[in-house]
């Protein structure tokens, strides 16, 4: 490793008609990178224990997290809930994907999907409804909280996740890697 305030030649001298051989290494960054478009909080995480909060802003807590309990490789989104007045036709959250996941929204309930808006992105940007068993939250004002599941797989990019556009709260994101990734 090259000190940065110095030069190859000044650190690495060869002999009079030798080489210098380099082997260089690209850092790819990390596998995620998540980013409100708002500017509030955001940030990926280990899955919450049973009781752990849901968000940064609220003392809303996972009462139960479903089918995404012990599962080595997924990750949690967690989330700013006043993001929730997102409009449905703009872009909330941004994930930066270098490996192929598999990203899973859980709304906070049916009336989230088919009264927000939430619908048309999901069925535009090929979400598909997920077998996944729903976390269950407290929360207000309709809480506890449980709610369909929809998931897609990405092998890399940029993913855009619109708003959500719901008084009860933003919906979940979990993140699932590939295996080795």
């Amino acid at each position: 490793v090259l000190d940065p305030s110095t030069r190859l030649g000044e650190c690495v001298v060869p002999a009079t008609g030798e080489c210098i051989e380099l082997m260089l290494v690209r850092l790819p960054g990390p596998a995620v990178k998540v980013e409100a478009l708002s500017g509030r909080r955001i940030e990926l995480a280990k899955v919450s224990q049973v009781g752990g909060d849901c968000h940064f802003d609220r003392a809303y807590r996972f009462t139960s997290l479903g089918g995404f309990a012990e599962r080595p490789r997924m990750q949690y989104v967690k989330t700013s809930n006043d993001d929730k007045s997102t409009p449905a036709s703009q872009v909330m959250w941004r994930l930066t994907l270098n490996v192929p996941v598999k990203v899973y929204l859980n709304f906070r309930s049916q009336q989230h999907i088919s009264q927000t808006g939430a619908r048309t992105w999901l069925s535009e940007q090929g979400w598909e409804l997920s077998q996944v068993a729903s976390p269950v939250s407290t929360g207000v004002p309709n809480g506890p909280y449980t709610g369909p599941v929809y998931m897609k797989a990405v092998d890399s990019g940029t993913l855009d996740l619109y708003g959500s556009a719901c008084s009860e709260g933003v919906y979940f994101v979990f993140v699932e890697t590939d295996h080795g990734s």
